[in-house]
């Protein structure tokens, strides 16, 4: 789909990609945690403007409440010649995070913004939900960043869960871009983030099994320093020596996995050897 929409400049494709993983990455607001256990509709209208009757653009938005009703609000308050819900659309179902949802729909169809002159209220309001492309657009758009939360990317602290947080820092630096690509040309858009919002079932598996050994990697020497020590004490036990030794060497090692830094560091070795002598030796 091309083409720029009426009084508005669109942004370049690097820039609004970036924006969306912004979006993405940003932790949840108070209001989008408090409502993290709630689930709310992201609805697609298809409106009739009475600042030009022979144009038709989408309203996306959101409500905990019924679509129905927030459809009768919008017709009463805005005075929109016609305004139709998305009865069409298969995969409307409730879904969770969904103001987070809203953003991402809103963002990625940002170049698409639709700029026009409300009479609701004193008609002094600028909107930002009013977008203008075909219906069949905007419940994709709609549809995948729906899909995408009901993943439940996002944890109880409000940031993306790891697998996501991951996927997303891989995506940023293997995206490219095409030089000819239009900042109206929202195909190749979509083929970017429907491939980031909808991954396979063997990622998450493959994700679960190499990140534990990720981390258990970071500290293989550290490892086979300790299993060596072990092992040289087991060769030469009872030797107190030897005992010595092995308290020595796992000391620094388990103080880094604790990951207490200098100037706790070396009061802390010092405390584990007195115990250690005292226990034992005296």
């Amino acid at each position: 789909m091309e083409g720029p929409p009426q009084n508005h400049t669109g942004n370049a494709p690097p820039a609004l990609d970036a924006a969306i993983a912004d979006i993405l990455k940003k932790r949840l607001t108070k209001a989008q945690l408090s409502a993290a256990g709630e689930l709310g509709n992201n609805y697609v209208f298809e409106v009739t403007p009475r600042s030009d009757p022979s144009k038709r653009v989408v309203k996306i938005g959101v409500t905990k409440g019924s679509e129905q009703y927030r459809l009768k609000q919008i017709k009463s308050v805005c005075k929109h010649v016609q305004i139709e819900d998305q009865q069409d659309d298969p995969e409307h179902v409730p879904v969770p995070f969904y103001l987070k949802a809203e953003k991402l729909i809103q963002a990625e169809l940002r170049n698409f913004l639709y700029v026009f002159d409300c009479h609701c209220g004193d008609r002094s309001r600028s909107h930002g939900e009013y977008f203008d492309v075909d219906r069949a657009t905007a419940q994709e758009i709609t549809q995948r960043w729906r899909r995408f939360c009901q993943l439940r990317p996002y944890g109880a602290d409000g940031h993306l869960t790891p697998f996501w947080d991951h996927r997303l820092r891989n995506r940023n630096r293997r995206v490219s871009f095409e030089s000819e690509e239009s900042i109206y040309d929202h195909d190749k858009r979509r083929q970017r983030w429907e491939r980031f919002a909808n991954p396979m079932r063997i990622e998450m598996v493959v994700y679960d099994v190499v990140a534990p050994l990720v981390k258990i990697w970071r500290w293989k020497w550290q490892v086979a320093t300790v299993l060596q020590s072990v092992y040289i004490a087991y060769l030469v036990y009872p030797s107190c020596a030897s005992l010595l030794w092995i308290g020595i060497v796992t000391a620094p090692f388990l103080t880094e996995a604790m990951k207490l830094e200098a100037p706790v560091m070396i009061p802390a070795i010092w405390r584990w050897i007195e115990w250690f002598l005292k226990e034992h030796f005296f």
